[in-house]
């Protein structure tokens, strides 16, 4: 049986998984599916020049890390399905959580402390160039 208090033992998280749910399968491929369309999405998106520089970068950051995150994720997938010893433990879907969480971070860090600043720094640039010959 299944409960919440398994995400905090240690054994379930590097015992062998039992048969994975057909129906569980499908989801999370249909999840990771809907990551990688929504990174090339993104990729495309980051090349229109309708953007602020700005925005495109975020769009760029965002979009590898959705196709490099669902990439890694289908990875995982396939091993879980073919079920290796070793490379269809839980453990690293906790691994590959965690790094979208400190990608994420890193993302939010950018667009909330970076850019103020950047468009700050161009604010200040183009109020000295409209004085300069």
């Amino acid at each position: 049986m299944y409960s919440i208090k398994n995400i905090l033992n240690l054994r379930y998280w590097f015992s062998e998984p039992p048969y994975q749910n057909l129906l569980a399968m499908k989801i999370a491929l249909i999840f990771f599916v809907i990551m990688l369309v929504a990174g090339v999405v993104l990729a495309i998106l980051s090349q229109k020049e309708k953007f602020s520089v700005y925005i495109k970068r975020l769009f760029a950051k965002i979009a590898s890390l959705l196709g490099w995150m669902g990439a890694l994720a289908f990875v995982l997938l396939f091993f879980r399905y073919e079920a290796t010893p070793f490379l269809a433990r839980r453990f690293w879907y906790g691994f590959w959580l965690v790094g979208l969480i400190v990608w994420v971070v890193y993302i939010l860090r950018y667009w909330y402390k970076q850019v103020p600043l950047k468009r700050q720094r161009q604010a200040e640039k183009e109020r000295l160039r409209k004085y300069l010959p």
